[in-house]
């Protein structure tokens, strides 16, 4: 469902608590304008998410690595991000998860909530899904995946220890190592490695979905036979 024809719920993610951001003195017709932009130079922008009305990052394609604090060892550990034009990202998505072994796990997250104002990161597990079968499911929820700014996915090839995540700002998260495998399905599709790229996370962006995703969520959920939510955040 695209941005025209719904009732936007709005959520804007700022770095900064100092001031009060690009969106602060805007007019509500200056912030419907801005979110009906896609497109910046060749890169299409998924509907779930937009950069702050000042352009602090345009958008663009391409990885870098960075490092994480690990929960569980509490040690610094790689991983790899991507950003993806948004008519590639799905099947660069589904092709990283082809690189993972024939029966993986899968976690749904999400910050839906039926209180606009309390917003708590729900996960939901299923494990040992085939992995052809979990992608069929995927192409069937596309325009979940890229038009919920609410809803993100991980994928999880628990015996080597590799994770593939399409997260609620539509970027690429490779967790794992063995890189080569990760890269070279992005090169395959036209991703290279960009060191100095900056994210949309990098700085204030808006994140977009309605409550028709929220029920559109709980179908997907269902279909994959996960009941309950194995943590709240």
């Amino acid at each position: 469902m695209s941005i025209e024809n719904v009732s936007p719920i709005m959520e804007i993610e700022s770095l900064s608590r100092a001031s009060g951001g690009s969106f602060h003195h805007l007019s509500a017709e200056e912030i419907e304008v801005h979110l009906r932009i896609r497109s910046y130079g060749g890169f299409q922008l998924p509907d779930a998410i937009r950069p702050s009305y000042d352009l602090q990052v345009i958008p663009s394609e391409g990885f870098r690595y960075e490092y994480f604090i690990e929960s569980a060892s509490d040690r610094m550990a790689p991983v790899l991000i991507s950003s993806v034009s948004k008519e590639r990202l799905v099947d660069l998505f589904l092709d990283l998860i082809s690189t993972l072994k024939e029966s993986v796990d899968v976690v749904l997250e999400t910050t839906h909530s039926h209180s606009e104002r309390l917003r708590v990161p729900k996960e939901y597990r299923r494990c040992e899904i085939d992995t052809p079968v979990l992608q069929s499911y995927l192409i069937a929820q596309e325009e979940l995946l890229l038009a919920d700014g609410f809803t993100s996915i991980s994928v999880l090839d628990t015996a080597s220890h590799l994770e593939v995540r399409l997260d609620e700002h539509k970027l690429l998260y490779m967790y794992g190592g063995k890189w080569s495998r990760f890269t070279k399905v992005l090169n395959d599709h036209g991703v290279f490695y960009a060191p100095d790229i900056t994210f949309i996370t990098d700085a204030e962006h808006v994140h977009i979905s309605n409550r028709h995703f929220r029920e559109q969520f709980e179908r997907f959920r269902i279909c994959l036979g996960i009941e309950n939510d194995y943590h709240s955040a």
